[in-house]
């Protein structure tokens, strides 16, 4: 979403109304929309909806117009701080509850805690005290989220029709397709949904109805790059990926360290060999357990 179409879209009172009377005004208003550029990508970094555009530009506007009033330039930093200090909660929170997002601090304790740290007021917690606690929910969290996701994947196996190899790695064969078995290196067209054990769906190429993706299997995680070099051209499998496969103890985005992926994976075709070698590689077969 372009700021420029922001600004086009935006017809509050807020919005400034361009005077040209002579060459400095156009040069003044022709400098301000060349630095507008990286706005838009600011604005979506920041996850602000396009429904409120006219709310970004009013805000805009009162600061840069209110920058010489020192009184109202120190209120306007405070919100630009306090917003700083959510994205430091969120983080907070995200790392004490191994990013479960039902699980939060206190909103209204952390930033009394902030504010009393501003005003010199002594903390309610040793360092090292507030550490040892933080440290303690954090790793009965985790452990809680890999118990979690040791018991799907135990009973999973015991499900008829799904395989584990010597990995750890799982799948099901939803439809079994006739073709070649690519290689890590090769070019293949593909369709995938990924979703965690709670079922939340975190990426898929089907959105908006978008078109498959190319890429080599070993461009991806582990146990996505084993599955496609065991699936022949043309199949669909579910494929469930342990940790360890995927993004182990990391937060990436909307999956939360210690998480089990699971991906249905539609292998569509081939579209290229390795350079090097023009001829079908066979991988070595993973057997199943």
């Amino acid at each position: 979403m372009a700021f420029a179409a922001i600004v086009l879209a935006s017809c509050g009172q807020s919005t400034p109304k361009a005077s040209m009377n002579n060459n400095v005004d156009s040069l003044s208003f022709a400098i301000g929309n060349a630095n507008s550029q990286g706005l838009n990508q600011f604005l979506a970094q920041q996850g602000i909806d396009s429904a409120y555009a006219d709310d970004v530009i009013e805000g805009m506007v009162k600061g840069f117009n209110e920058a010489e009033d020192k009184k109202k330039a120190a209120y306007n930093m405070g919100i630009g701080l306090g917003m700083q200090i959510d994205q430091m909660f969120k983080g907070m929170s995200q790392q004490v509850f191994a990013g479960d997002t039902t699980q939060t601090l206190s909103r209204q304790n952390f930033i009394a805690g902030v504010v009393a740290g501003a005003k010199g007021e002594p903390n309610i917690m040793e360092p090292a005290a507030m550490e040892r606690l933080f440290t303690s929910l954090m790793e009965q969290n985790s452990q809680k989220l890999v118990k979690e996701n040791k018991d799907f994947l135990a009973a999973n196996a015991k499900k008829a029709g799904v395989k584990t190899t010597e990995s750890g790695l799982q799948y099901k064969v939803l439809k079994q397709g006739k073709g070649h078995i690519p290689s890590d290196s090769t070019q293949v067209r593909l369709h995938y949904e990924g979703r965690t054990i709670d079922g939340k769906v975190f990426d898929s190429s089907y959105k908006n109805h978008g078109d498959p993706i190319v890429m080599q299997p070993r461009q991806f995680i582990p146990g996505f790059c084993e599955a496609l070099t065991m699936m022949p051209t043309g199949s669909t499998w579910e494929i469930y990926i342990p940790a360890e496969l995927a993004y182990g103890n990391q937060q990436m985005r909307d999956i939360r360290p210690n998480s089990t992926l699971i991906f249905k994976v539609e292998l569509i075709s081939i579209v290229a060999e390795e350079k090097n070698n023009p001829t079908q590689q066979q991988p070595i077969q993973v057997q199943p357990k």
